[in-house]
């Protein structure tokens, strides 16, 4: 789980750490910086995926399909207004250990990693540490590689590198034993260690649920939502196979949908394609097609959540959007008991005081208030369960907690 990020010059932010939940949902109005931390996680990912930085930023294309669709503003908004960079440091708990990252990047003239760090609770001392200039620049490496400090003075790994300039992307992905001292299991360590962040950077899902790709057939054997969420059908399919799971899954569709809802089935055609069909009370049965935006896109998320890969970090954009005020409360309900500790983690926004009416106290508690400093202008964050009114709200009415009054005592 991602326990912690630290973000100093990134967009909106001078120098901010952001403590993240099992389930975390940012408050502010538009323009407080949420969006900039999102972006900030789907940094992470992009170098978890051992992208070039310039790719990270700007997006990737194979042919016409896009692979990546790059961050907001590209690099050019990436630092702080006046600066030349920014720097990450991420927190995170894989297995028994804890990892710290740091990553400094320059956006100007290029951009490059200046310092990258990596750091293990458990070891006790720095796994890598160093600096571009380490790394030779367009010259290519040094001879015999690069030394890396670390808590023996003689160990030392080397970049295996597909590019000429190593800085371009993160050395994460790119280090490997020096030759002639393969035989020490420690260097092992490190790089196994390097490769299970990766794996937990890049084990990111945005969800940016789209319902108008959510209402045709779809391949019965899709694997995995889409980002649109355009494989629910398919997703459903296999989650209804199971007795238990079916109910679980009526019971969504109950929260979500206006009509009582008795069954789901699925159309299929000759080529193995299917397509969900809810029953209503009566017998009045309902395809895709016709169902309403907003119920599809909660339930879109939900199913993202529940069906994403164990250990996945999840990042949605207003989840009730277009639904219905009196089921966002139990939208958030089903999102809070999805995310857990060892399933997945959520990352949420919200502008909707009805969703905060039902999530439960403690994670209310947990939520993080983005704001603006007034004299800096950068965004400042704070934990909801440390304002002074925190426990007075919480019992009148949750929803009070987006008004400006609440969040600036």
């Amino acid at each position: 789980m991602l326990t912690s990020i630290r973000l100093r010059n990134f967009k909106s932010f001078a120098d901010e750490t952001v403590e993240l939940s099992p389930f975390t949902l940012l408050l502010g109005a538009n323009g407080s910086g949420k969006s900039n931390l999102l972006d900030a996680l789907r940094f992470l990912q992009g170098i978890g995926l051992d992208l070039p930085l310039s790719d990270v930023f700007r997006g990737r294309v194979d042919g016409t399909r896009e692979v990546w669709p790059g961050l907001r503003g590209g690099a050019q908004g990436a630092a702080r207004s006046g600066a030349r960079s920014f720097t990450i440091e991420s927190r995170w708990a894989i297995g028994k250990e804890e990892l710290t990252h740091r990553i400094t990047c320059q956006v100007e003239p290029d951009v490059l990693v200046e310092h990258e760090s990596l750091e293990a609770k458990v070891a006790g001392a720095p796994l890598f540490d160093t600096h571009t200039s380490a790394l030779k620049g367009l010259e290519g490496l040094a001879s015999g590689g690069v030394v890396w400090p670390s808590a023996k003075k003689s160990r030392s790994m080397r970049i295996a590198s597909v590019d000429r300039n190593p800085a371009r992307r993160s050395l994460l992905g790119q280090i490997e034993h020096h030759r002639g001292r393969a035989e020490e299991a420690s260097l092992a360590d490190v790089i196994a260690l390097c490769n299970a962040l990766q794996v937990a950077m890049r084990s990111t899902l945005s969800l940016d649920i789209d319902p108008s790709r959510m209402r045709g057939y779809v391949p019965h054997d899709a694997d995995s939502l889409g980002a649109g969420g355009q494989s629910l059908s398919a997703l459903l399919r296999r989650l209804c196979e199971e007795a238990d799971h079916k109910e679980d899954v009526l019971g969504w569709l109950r929260g979500v949908f206006a009509p009582e809802i008795d069954d789901i089935e699925f159309a299929e055609t000759g080529l193995g394609d299917v397509m969900m069909v809810l029953v209503e009370r009566g017998g009045n049965r309902v395809p895709a097609p016709g169902l309403p935006d907003g119920a599809l896109r909660a339930l879109g998320n939900i199913t993202g959540l529940l069906t994403a890969p164990e250990g996945s970090l999840v990042l949605v954009e207003d989840p009730d959007a277009g639904l219905y005020p009196e089921r966002a409360g139990l939208l958030a309900q089903h999102l809070e008991g999805a995310a857990r500790p060892a399933g997945c983690q959520l990352v949420a926004t919200t502008h909707s005081p009805s969703l905060l009416r039902g999530v439960s106290k403690q994670g209310l508690s947990r939520a993080i208030v983005f704001q603006r400093d007034p004299e800096t202008a950068a965004t400042v964050t704070r934990r909801l369960g440390d304002l002074p009114r925190f426990e007075e709200i919480a019992e009148r009415d949750p929803g009070e907690f987006l008004s400006s009054k609440a969040l600036s005592a």
